[in-house]
């Protein structure tokens, strides 16, 4: 799937790259989720690239801003903490689709 920032073209990384480029932790009771272990100081930009889409939205099932960048197939769902700590989570497609449900966030 091809993405247009900035009028230019970029292809997105898949799940399976970004899953391969870092260490990712499994999240209990949530299949196709993952969490990035360690947590620090790691940008959803350095995840995926300078040029990708980053969105921030606020949700009520959510204390935390949540930035949404999809993914090729899935997506990356990051949690910044009032601290500054973020929380990044890989998903695949079934997990992105159903944790942006979940938070109820529209774009």
């Amino acid at each position: 799937m091809d993405k247009y920032k900035s009028g230019s073209m970029m292809t997105m990384p898949t799940f399976q790259e970004i899953f391969q480029r870092y260490r990712w932790g499994p999240i209990r009771n949530c299949p196709g989720r993952y969490r990035l272990v360690p947590s620090g100081s790691v940008s959803v930009e350095d995840l995926v690239g300078a040029d990708a889409p980053v969105y921030s939205y606020r949700s009520i099932h959510a204390h935390d801003t949540v930035l949404v960048c999809e993914l090729a197939d899935g997506g990356i769902i990051s949690y910044m903490r009032k601290d500054g700590l973020v929380v990044h989570t890989l998903n695949d497609s079934d997990g992105f689709a159903r944790k942006i449900r979940q938070l109820e966030i529209h774009g």
